[in-house]
């Protein structure tokens, strides 16, 4: 299942203009979703459903590991991807009024290592970022955390289309052996 795109135009219009506790956990949930479909796209079709509530993988921290541990995500999207859940986790469990400048989000904040690559080697593109935009990336954390999650994203859609489905194992043992003789 893939986002339409007004479902995608609307997640978009509630990260840019959302408030911060509605960015973080539309963020989150958007990338949780991507993670499902990198998941299913390498697991086999199963008639049991490891994704829904109370199964192994329905959380954002469980998708994450079980995605790293297959090697499907590389180091870099899996520390943004933890960062990011610990922003999102501040945001949904806590009820005193959280923004991006409060402790420790904006430390996650600051610690996005994709957001930091584009501002370390933007002058590779096309087009350089201006100066003025860099210091409003460089120091606004919410601002980090938006174009984090929009490489993240990007990066998780690229993964998807190269993944290999696992293939679908055959009985163990020879039919031979698994047909019992008959007396």
């Amino acid at each position: 299942m893939k986002l339409q795109n007004a479902l995608l135009a609307k997640i978009v219009d509630e990260l840019r203009n959302g408030n911060d506790r509605a960015c973080a956990v539309v963020a989150g949930s958007l990338l949780e979703f991507q993670l499902e479909r990198l998941l299913s796209a390498h697991l086999i079709p199963s008639k049991v459903s490891l994704f829904g509530s109370q199964q192994p993988l329905a959380t954002f921290s469980g998708r994450i590991a079980i995605s790293n541990a297959l090697g499907l995500i590389p180091g870099d999207i899996f520390h943004d991807l933890t960062c990011i859940r610990k922003i999102r986790n501040e945001f949904s469990h806590q009820f005193e009024t959280t923004t991006f400048e409060s402790m420790p989000v904006r430390n996650h904040a600051m610690n996005l290592l994709t957001t930091q690559w584009l501002i370390d080697h933007q002058h590779l593109g096309d087009i350089p970022i201006i100066e003025p935009e860099i210091q409003d990336i460089s120091g606004r954390p919410r601002r980090r955390f938006e174009i984090a999650v929009a490489i993240v994203s990007v990066a998780i859609d690229s993964l998807i289309t190269m993944i290999t489905p696992c293939a679908t194992p055959s009985y163990f043992l020879p039919s031979a052996i698994a047909t019992p003789p008959i007396a």
